[in-house]
């Protein structure tokens, strides 16, 4: 919650079940007057209007930002004006996107290891936005923002909303996601609550398994919730059930980010809930985003804010890994910042009227599930969570070999003592319930995939997995 302490959440987690939609629906309020201010309504506006534009008009509304951007970091931002003088570089030299392979390449230990000089000079810390991700690599990570990152991301997600046709306030939302809304602990229904100011219900990621969902279906009726957002792996279990009762859900659309699509989770939204599903790809750093629209599953890159290379991973295949580069964060610049994830690009005119360059669904491996010893479903998104506000740790592995037991590696420092353990642990069982196990192994390094990618969860439980999705 951003815009409380966390007293104020510490509060709401140990508050009864009947208090906490009333809670909702005040944060909901307060969100909402904190969100919708006059910078964001203009960020929405240019998006509106630049949706439109010719692929030449956006390419050189890029080249133009990337100028400005360019000669700020050579003015204010002590890493690189260091990096630029050790490559020889002036800013009149970059004049176009091509021109940026003249910069190395970003990586975020470089990020870590630099954080202060990544800060620009003429922009005080205290009043930017922090950002902390540990993604799904189980390594946190922070950068800083300022207010324009922050509401471009907010307009781009509206104007996605936009393309299913969601008008915010007047129709119903349910939310699939990784808010811990409920106790993990609890048995019985709800396993919900609701936000009426924003006419959103927030179902909880936490108590996904059979014996539940048919209290989940009979809310989205009653309530007449005609859209869901969320995680794919959420959503795409919730789908299969519908599918196996035979009383299918019409919904006008399905909104999903945080992850990649399996073709079994597409297949099965689209079968279960008679609608067009609507993807947005994005970081928690806000580097670049894409979106796609209801004619294609490829998604329009947000060329506006964001530009986007292209490494190829080898030569026998259109397989690339992403490097980003933000074209409005001058707080805390990343230039040619590598994601790491996989994707191809595609030009062409959409049959929507955009052109945007497109790129191809997200490809980077999805982790698998945890299943819980009462046979929940918990996606790797919701298994970022218990790391929050913990010390000490660098790198982390989630490992399920048995049903009732996970193994957790950790790479730390002596900064996670047995204090900062015993939370871990606590946290751990908060989301995944108290009857599963949690083995710590401290480990000085965790093995990479042979892409060079960590594996944040591994299940060996491909059986038992198989039965729940």
């Amino acid at each position: 919650m951003r815009y409380t302490s966390n007293k104020i959440v510490e509060l709401y987690d140990r508050s009864p079940i009947w208090s906490r939609s009333f809670a909702s629906t005040a944060y909901g309020f307060l969100k909402d007057r904190k969100e919708k201010t006059k910078l964001f309504w203009q960020c929405l506006a240019e998006l509106e209007e630049t949706q439109w534009w010719s692929l030449e008009k956006l390419q050189d509304l890029q080249s133009q930002r990337l100028k400005k951007l360019i000669k700020h970091c050579a003015e204010n931002v002590p890493y690189y004006q260091k990096k630029f003088a050790e490559y020889g570089i002036i800013p009149s030299q970059i004049q176009t996107p091509d021109d940026l392979k003249k910069i190395p390449i970003l990586d975020k230990e470089t990020i870590r290891k630099n954080f202060d000089d990544f800060i620009s000079k003429d922009v005080n810390p205290q009043k930017l936005r922090l950002q902390s991700t540990g993604g799904t690599t189980g390594k946190p990570l922070k950068v800083l923002m300022n207010e324009e990152v922050y509401f471009y991301q907010k307009a781009i997600q509206a104007l996605h909303r936009s393309w299913g046709n969601f008008k915010y306030g007047k129709d119903w939302l349910g939310v699939l996601a990784g808010y811990k809304v409920v106790p993990v602990s609890r048995k019985k229904p709800p396993f919900w609550i609701i936000n009426h100011y924003g006419k959103q219900i927030h179902f909880s990621s936490y108590h996904l398994s059979y014996d539940f969902l048919s209290s989940y279906v009979k809310k989205i009726k009653e309530t007449k919730v005609k859209y869901l957002m969320g995680y794919a792996s959420a959503i795409g279990f919730l789908a299969n059930y519908v599918i196996s009762t035979d009383e299918y859900i019409p919904l006008e659309s399905v909104f999903l980010s945080s992850e990649p699509i399996l073709d079994w989770q597409r297949k099965a939204i689209k079968k279960a809930f008679s609608c067009n599903i609507f993807d947005y790809y994005g970081q928690a750093e806000c580097v670049i985003s894409a979106i796609n629209c209801d004619q294609s599953i490829s998604l329009h890159q947000n060329m506006e804010v964001g530009l986007m290379e292209f490494e190829k991973i080898n030569q026998n295949d259109n397989n690339c890994k992403i490097i980003g580069t933000s074209l409005v964060n001058y707080a805390f610049p990343l230039i040619r910042y590598d994601i790491g994830d996989v994707t191809s690009s595609i030009i062409y005119k959409c049959d929507c009227g955009r052109e945007h360059i497109k790129i191809q669904p997200i490809e980077t491996r999805v982790e698998d599930f945890i299943i819980t010893p009462d046979g929940s479903t918990i996606p790797p998104p919701a298994l970022t969570l218990p790391y929050h506000g913990i010390k000490g740790i660098i790198s982390s592995q989630i490992i399920q070999n048995r049903v009732d037991t996970l193994l957790v590696k950790i790479v730390n420092n002596n900064q996670f003592t047995i204090q900062e353990k015993e939370k871990f642990i606590k946290n751990f069982k908060d989301c995944v319930g108290k009857n599963m196990k949690i083995n710590i192994m401290e480990v000085k390094e965790i093995p990479r995939t042979a892409n060079g990618k960590f594996r944040f969860v591994i299940s060996e439980l491909k059986d038992s997995q198989s039965k729940n999705i």
